[in-house]
């Protein structure tokens, strides 16, 4: 990131400034950092606690804000979320000396993320250690509107989740839900497509994302 001293003061210029991104370095960080894609409610407690245990981990993380995101700027695409993230790898993976990232969406953003890590070129998906889909739904959208904040109301251009992350290859799948979430996609995902873990609670599984956050951690350094 590029720095300025004006008057005594330390101004930084965001990498990507066009991008509704959140930056959380690792107090230590090591070579690993995380792209986190978050839900309707932008950088709400749910992924900042997440974050927080991914920094205590050593893993820095680049958050992108999927409502700010949907709502700014030309009509998203799974080509165009694409192009974005790609660029978001590319600046950050190099500012930060990353050479392993892991791809984490939560709610809206773990019903991208598939699209996306499907149309990397080969050489980052490589670099894609794990993807892990938190409480996401059965369809996907590319479109926000206010009504999705309460509702899971379904649009003739969604787009079916699990078929697109059963066409993942080569990438270790974590597929988090609550045990009570009627339109989760985890329970619908065919054996082996990735690795199901069911926690306590509904969409936002008890609030307990301390502990959910640490359970992604245990699964990367598990593997």
């Amino acid at each position: 990131m590029l720095a300025l001293v004006l008057a005594g003061l330390v101004w930084q210029a965001p990498l990507l400034p066009d991008l509704p991104l959140v930056e959380a370095r690792a107090a230590i960080p090591g070579h690993t950092m995380a792209l986190v894609m978050s839900g309707d409610g932008n950088w709400a407690e749910s992924v900042k606690e997440i974050t927080r245990a991914l920094n205590r981990d050593g893993i820095s993380v680049i958050g992108l804000k999927a409502r700010a995101y949907l709502t700014s700027g030309p009509t998203r695409t799974p080509e165009s979320l694409t192009r974005d993230v790609l660029s978001i790898l590319e600046a950050y993976g190099r500012a930060w000396q990353a050479d392993t990232v892991l791809m984490i969406g939560y709610s809206r953003g773990a019903n991208l993320l598939p699209f996306v890590l499907n149309r990397l070129p080969p050489a980052w998906t490589a670099k894609v250690g794990m993807l892990a889909l938190i409480s996401g739904g059965r369809n996907a959208s590319f479109e926000f509107h206010l009504t999705d904040l309460v509702s899971n109301r379904a649009r003739p251009t969604d787009l079916a989740l699990a078929p697109e992350v059963e066409r993942i290859t080569g990438v270790r799948v974590l597929c988090v839900y609550g045990s009570d979430d009627e339109n989760a996609v985890c329970p619908a995902l065919r054996s082996g497509a990735a690795r199901i873990l069911a926690r306590p609670g509904g969409h936002h599984m008890d609030k307990d994302f301390e502990a959910l956050g640490e359970a992604i951690v245990a699964e990367w350094r598990a593997r």
